[in-house]
């Protein structure tokens, strides 16, 4: 079991969003035959939707909510340490791609959002420029954490079998959105799986944990779980969908990799 001590590697770092990176833009947007004239095409527009993982403070500004990352060691790489309400040490995925935020809300809620914001698109440049437009696209996705957070959080004593029926739920959940996303357009998909969230300051300390020097491995077993639902119906929509193409992110791999072997992604000793 993994043991991060002082680490806070549990949505994000550099290094494991220098490997997600190359790993989305090889995949989706490079071209399989490449040759030595290809240039590998630049997404028009980068849409980000997703939980806690993706949030870059906009928590902090919902009056309600309950996930809230304006605390140490949030930020803890910031200067001064300061929390800025990320879930991160410091700068999160959302930052290194696009250095923007979205409104920490349900997904579905944030579909038609973007529904909105595709016909405002459509006024501008007209129905066939917007078509162009999303088709070409990338639209990075990463949700799960939160719901799994919820699950053993909010039902400590759920059975075996109502666990697992609310994991298929969520599964048809997040398909169903991705074919809504793909209904108004988008055919890109870049997702990120959930991270290994028990290694998450917030669960190492929770009700769930006997010590806080380790992960909480019911919940990382949550989150394999689920990585594995979500390449099942990713490859079903991409035989299903013309022109779904997607690339998924392994965050539990990428993030595990580091808290296991700190020094070799540049933590000092």
């Amino acid at each position: 079991m993994a043991k991060p001590a002082d680490l806070l590697l549990c949505v994000s770092s550099f290094s494991f969003l220098v490997l997600f990176q190359t790993f989305l833009f090889v995949f989706v947007f490079v071209p399989v035959a490449n040759t030595d004239d290809q240039v590998a095409p630049k997404p028009a527009a980068i849409f980000i939707f997703g939980d806690s993982t993706v949030d870059v403070g906009t928590n902090k500004l919902l009056r309600n909510s309950l996930s809230r990352a304006d605390f140490s060691p949030n930020g803890v790489d910031f200067p001064y340490a300061i929390p800025t309400g990320r879930f991160s040490n410091g700068l999160n995925s959302a930052d290194q791609i696009v250095f923007d935020s979205v409104q920490v809300v349900p997904m579905g809620k944030q579909v038609k959002q973007f529904e909105t914001v595709r016909g405002n698109i459509t006024e501008l440049i007209g129905f066939g420029g917007t078509e162009f437009m999303l088709s070409n696209s990338l639209f990075v996705i990463s949700i799960g954490s939160n719901d799994l957070f919820e699950l053993v959080n909010w039902y400590p004593n759920i059975t075996v079998l109502e666990k697992a029926e609310y994991l298929v739920n969520l599964k048809l959940e997040y398909r169903n959105h991705l074919k809504d996303l793909y209904n108004l357009g988008a055919r890109k998909f870049g997702i990120i799986s959930v991270p290994p969230i028990g290694c998450c300051p917030a669960a190492r300390v929770g009700p769930k944990s006997n010590d806080s020097s380790v992960c909480v491995e019911e919940l990382n077993n949550l989150a394999l779980t689920f990585l594995a639902q979500t390449e099942d119906f990713l490859r079903t929509l991409s035989s299903e969908l013309k022109g779904f193409k997607y690339s998924l992110g392994n965050a539990y791999e990428m993030t595990m990799s580091i808290l296991e072997d700190p020094l070799a992604f540049g933590k000092k000793p």
